[in-house]
């Protein structure tokens, strides 16, 4: 058979692709149907090969009585796979998982037998593999084998010594497996190849179409197909016999393509010819006349200046199909090319004949789905997610995790919140208001014990510590039993899941496992015995999880792809002579973790009638009548680039890669960015819109990519139109509405100017009136917290006589106030609202800080076991010194603390708790005779009696912690306004004496801040409500029978100055005095009592008027308050409004 090989070299639309497939249809179709295949096609990429195959249907479609049963069309790895099968050769590929698996373990292997120096310390990092894995591929493509490489190295630095025994390692372990991964299948059909001569002997025709560049392999298998089949056709890209340097003026642009054919012209002796539509001679059109503008982009670009062809009448006239944008951001730029994108669609075109490029599909995609979502374009997007990204699997490995870490906080509350996750949690009932803080559902009631727990890890010590929790007589816990209750059948039923899984077992039965414990946990439908279990959808209506439906194929995928990796692994174990080894836990989940890395999710949807948004690489395969090029900032196809491609380049050569002695020079770096560029630019046969951000984030100018520049020279002193957008493009977009967002926008850019209509159509549409009403809902809102004069319903005023009602209802006369209600309310209405009508309080986080709660709540009790200590001793007539004072606080802190034992991270907060009040003993104990000292002074000797005395119904803490012989259940009553209200309170301590037959007495209350002190405005603004309210609780209901009269109220700061209570200023609140040997009161207390009944009165009336404001006297109150971020009250302060009640309220 005489053979022949050759080389079509042509620019683009230079009509390789017609004549190649004029050629090939010919050739394919003059056999019997039956035959043996006679002619073969290789292409770059299954894509490409998809495109050919489609384009050889319609070809026969328009011939008669034709068939096409085995057209031939594959790509080199196909068609390696086709010859070594032929062969004989029983060589199975690999999988990407199997070999990233096979590299670990040889990397561990190699780890083990102290066979690395450079990477002895970091060799089983998933960096190291990657890295491992492009070398090696780097090195198969140039037909570099594992013992050639090693002798290349030498004596060299140790990294390259440790990559040649990896890389030794690793063909061993393949040939041990019997396997071959994608490089080495293709080194192995060249093996067979030159091995069996009948290989590929009865081809006719083959055609080596779409390649800009060949691996040794390729170029080696091409050769040996010239010397066998009758006519071997291999087109590249590149120009024959033009203007300027003997090239076309174009050399830097077809390096690449001009060096692979000078190798093919030395391996196989391939001959170049011209392309003509006909067949092979000069002189061809492409298939479809190009508009004269593509065609002049197509000849000029990249070209020297001075050969640039000058732009004629007609380029000028088609000048309007090239368009470049310069966006004012990315997000502005990828709604530009979605507006025009459906521009079209309106105009009938077909959506395939549109193509969005961008360099990289993974960096946009997220902005590309929501902006062509929000255009109505249907989209096919190249840019396969990870596995590990989808939902089922991320909940998945995240329980697996938390079994296998012993629960870690972080990862439990992730598996709490998940709503994947199906909990069998108890019904609340119907929803009720306000809501009951007391029994909250039961995913929050495991998170608040879970968040009180500040537990790092440990399973059983959580369980045990939440029933601890359900315990009805349980004191000084942070949550209610009912929460406790829910909480600990939600754990219990989630530690259920793990009961039966392993410590370790072989890869079928983690398998086996793990499919049970994704079913158990709701993330798969059980299905009937022999059928695969169903991943669980969502209930749109309750959250639970239901099987069945349309997306069923589409939600199991994440499963099927993880349980695949599993199998192939066991697969590859089995073939390593490893079958039946065990994996612990640990393992498993890194092996998972490892498959869910490497795999990839396919799109739900293919691409047929649908706009594609493809990556460079995949789009230089098509040809689509509109393509836009995005995202061509200074970054992308730029010279930095270009240099990382020279980094790359210099570590191959550094690895043994570089050209032999004698070779002719490589093509600059940059040639591949710049061929790519062109293929890219040259792909369109009816216009090209290219695009880039010409702005930041932060509105600063941004170049574009050198090439865009490139393009705009091609056409000298007549470049393309560019369009640069304004800074407002967002706001108001030019042009009819053609997405929801624009719909809103321009609605709302009318309004502004005074044009209603469109904002009334809006809301008056069928489509897109929920719309409309929610942006006048936006308007309103605006509108009103804009106003200088007054608040709204915007800044916390209710105005609705049902929230009115339910207010009052809820704070009538049964309530139960407190002081600090009150004092919360004066201080800032919103923050009231927020507490103690919503009951929004912010989750505690785990964290090695003191809790100021617990730490007072220490204080109060080793205080309270001091003085009884202090009054045992006095009654036997023994007065100590501060030094015995001090003595005694350190043992009573003691007892205190050894009686609440604590668990976990929390017995060594509370241990850093005490030691941070036993600091404070000394002090303490000389606070102690300053203020025995003070008493002598004003001859009235008070003796510290009462401790933790209750007023109102008891908690749960107040059978350990109320005085006995003084608290009260019944609450303190106080008239105010000729409404008697309701009070319970807790007074931390309250010192007795006596003048004369009258009885007196101290309220103090314990603060551990050294700035704490009384303030007679915070007062009178009903901010520090509760030492008066105190005192009058003390007076008229706790010590009312003995008639007692109060003398001080104040803060006993124990970092501080104590009581001071001869202190000139910044003392207690003086109430009474001792005169002539007789108890009065002071008449600025009775004014005092009148402010402070008259503040009360107007906080009571907004509270239950629904009068909440954003409005705090606080200027640094945004610094501490968990609300900040949700009040606004910047934007308040800016207007200069002041609250003031309306009138009708006082």
């Amino acid at each position: 058979m005489s053979t022949s090989m050759e080389l079509w070299i042509a620019p683009a639309h230079g009509g390789k692709m017609a004549a190649a497939l004029a050629e090939y249809a010919a050739t394919l179709m003059r056999g019997p149907l039956a035959e043996r295949r006679r002619t073969l096609w290789l292409a770059p990429t299954y894509a490409a090969a998809a495109d050919v195959r489609q384009r050889l249907v319609e070809r026969a479609a328009e011939a008669p009585q034709a068939a096409l049963v085995d057209p031939g069309v594959t790509t080199f790895a196909g068609f390696a796979s086709e010859i070594v099968w032929d062969a004989g050769l029983r060589v199975r590929p690999v999988s990407a998982v199997q070999r990233r698996q096979l590299l670990q373990r040889v990397v561990n292997e190699a780890m083990s037998a102290g066979a690395l120096r450079f990477f002895r310390r970091g060799g089983s990092t998933a960096g190291l593999v990657s890295q491992l894995a492009d070398a090696i591929a780097k090195l198969k493509r140039r037909d570099v084998s594992p013992q050639a490489f090693r002798r290349q190295v030498g004596g060299a630095a140790p990294r390259l010594r440790d990559f040649a025994e990896l890389y030794r390692r690793y063909e061993e372990r393949l040939r041990q497996a019997g396997a071959a991964d994608a490089e080495g299948l293709l080194l192995a059909a060249r093996d067979c190849l030159r091995a069996d001569n009948e290989l590929g002997a009865r081809l006719e025709l083959v055609i080596v179409h779409g390649f800009t560049d060949f691996t040794a392999a390729q170029e080696q298998i091409v050769a040996l197909l010239a010397g066998r089949a009758r006519r071997v056709v291999a087109t590249l890209l590149g120009e024959e016999g033009g203007r300027g340097n003997g090239d076309g003026g174009r050399r830097a642009l077809f390096g690449l393509p001009a060096a692979a054919a000078r190798r093919l012209e030395a391996l196989a002796g391939a001959t170049r010819r011209g392309v003509s539509a006909e067949g092979p001679a000069l002189g061809e059109k492409a298939i479809h006349p190009l508009p004269a503008a593509l065609a002049h982009l197509e000849r000029n670009i990249f070209r020297n200046y001075r050969d640039v062809e000058p732009v004629t009448a007609a380029v000028r006239e088609s000048l309007h199909r090239i368009q470049i944008v310069a966006a004012s951001g990315v997000q502005a730029e990828i709604e530009e090319i979605a507006r025009r994108v459906k521009g079209l669609l309106v105009a009938r075109e077909p959506p395939e004949e549109i193509v969005v490029v961008f360099r990289r599909t993974q960096e946009v995609a997220d902005r590309v789905r929501r902006a062509f979502d929000d255009f109505g374009i249907p989209l096919y997007l190249d840019a396969w997610p990870r596995l590990g990204s989808a939902p089922l699997v991320r909940s998945l490995l995240n329980l697996l995790r938390l079994h296998a870490e012993d629960w870690p906080y972080g990862r439990l509350l992730r598996a709490i919140t998940d709503r994947s996750l199906r909990l069998d949690l108890p019904s609340r009932g119907p929803r009720t208001w306000p809501p009951d803080a007391s029994t909250p559902d039961a995913r929050t009631a495991v998170e608040l014990c879970v968040r009180h727990a500040q537990l790092p890890s440990g399973r059983g010590e959580l369980l045990d510590l939440v029933e601890s929790w359900t315990a009805a007589d349980a004191i000084d816990m942070p949550v209610e039993p009912p929460t406790a209750q829910a909480a600990q059948a939600v754990l219990e039923q989630m530690a259920a899941w793990f009961d039966e899984v392993p410590p370790q077992a072989a890869i079928p039965m983690w398998l086996e496992h793990v499919e049970r414990l994704a079913t158990a946990a709701g993330l798969l439908e059980p299905s009937p015995r022999g059928a695969t279990n169903r991943p669980a959808r969502p209930s749109p209506a309750t959250g639970a999880t239901a099987a069945g439906g349309p997306d069923d194929e589409t939600a199991r995928q994440p499963w099927d792809v993880l349980a695949r990796g599993l199998r192939e692994v066991a697969v590859l174990e089995r073939r390593l002579g490893e079958d039946g080894r065990e994996l612990l836990l640990v393992e498993l989940v890194e092996l998972l973790e490892s498959i869910a890395e490497t795999s990839s999710l396919q799109p739900a949807d293919d691409a047929v009638g649908r706009v594609r948004v493809l990556a460079a690489e995949a789009a230089r395969f098509v040809r689509p009548r509109r393509l836009f090029v995005g995202g061509l900032s200074e970054q992308a196809f730029s010279a930095a680039e270009s240099l990382r491609n020279v980094h790359d380049r210099a570590a191959q050569e550094d690895m043994g890669g570089g050209p032999a002695d004698g070779d002719p020079p490589a093509p600059q770096p940059q040639c591949e960015t710049m061929l790519l560029f062109y293929q890219l630019v040259t792909r369109p046969t009816e216009s090209l819109t290219l695009s880039y951000p010409a702005l930041d984030a932060k509105a600063q100018s941004v170049p574009p990519s050198p090439l865009l520049t490139e393009l705009e020279r091609a056409f000298g002193d007549a470049p393309p139109v560019r369009t640069v957008q304004p800074l407002d493009y967002a706001a108001a977009p030019a042009g009819p509405a053609l997405s929801r967002s624009d719909l809103r926008r321009s609605a709302v850019t009318a309004a502004l100017k005074r044009k209603r209509e469109p904002l009334a159509e809006l809301v008056r549409s069928p489509r897109y009136g929920e719309l409309g009403r929610s942006l006048l809902g936006g308007i309103e809102t605006v509108a009103q917290r804009s106003d200088r004069t007054a608040f709204g319903p915007y800044e916390g005023l209710f105005t609705s006589d049902v929230a009115r009602a339910l207010l009052e209802r809820r704070f009538g006369s049964k309530y139960l106030w407190s002081p600090s209600l009150l004092e919360t309310y004066a201080a800032c209405p919103f923050q009231f609202l927020a507490r103690h009508v919503l009951r929004l309080a912010p989750a505690p986080e785990l964290a090695l800080e003191s809790d100021l709660a617990r730490r007072g709540h220490l204080l109060h009790g080793t205080l309270a076991r001091l003085y009884a200590r202090l009054a045992a001793a006095a009654a036997g007539g023994a007065r100590p010194t501060p030094a015995a004072v001090a003595e005694q606080f350190q043992e009573a802190l003691d007892a205190v603390v050894e009686s609440h034992p604590a668990r976990g991270i929390q017995r060594a907060l509370r241990e850093i708790e005490r030691r941070q009040i036993a600091s404070w003993a000394t002090q303490f104990a000389t606070q102690h005779a300053e203020y025995a000292a003070a008493c002598e002074k004003i001859g009235v000797p008070l003796e510290a009696r009462h401790f933790e005395a209750r007023f109102g119904p008891p908690s749960r803490r107040s059978d350990s912690t109320d005085e006995a012989g003084l608290s009260t259940d019944e609450p303190f009553q106080l008239d105010v306004a000729g409404e008697t209200l309701k009070f319970a309170g807790r007074i931390d301590r309250i010192d007795v004496g006596s003048v004369g037959d009258a009885t007196v007495f101290n309220v103090i209350d314990y603060k551990t801040s050294a700035r704490a002190r009384v303030n007679l405005a915070e007062m009178a603004a009903g901010r520090q409500l509760q030492l008066p309210l105190y005192a009058l609780a003390a007076a008229e209901l706790l010590l009312a029978r003995q008639r007692a009269t109060p003398l001080a109220a104040g803060y006993w700061s124990v970092r501080g100055k104590g009581f001071g209570l001869d202190a000139r200023s910044g003392g207690p609140l003086r109430i009474g005095e001792i005169k002539d040997g007789r108890v009065q009161l002071l008449a600025g207390w009775t004014t005092l009592r009148q402010e402070l009944l008259g503040r009360i009165a107007e906080i009571v009336t907004g509270i239950r008027r629904g009068w909440f404001p954003v409005s705090s006297a606080d200027k640094e109150c945004t610094q501490f308050c968990e609300l900040s971020t949700a009040c606004r009250i910047a934007q308040v302060r800016s207007l200069e409004k002041s609250w003031t009640p309306p009138a009708e309220g006082v």
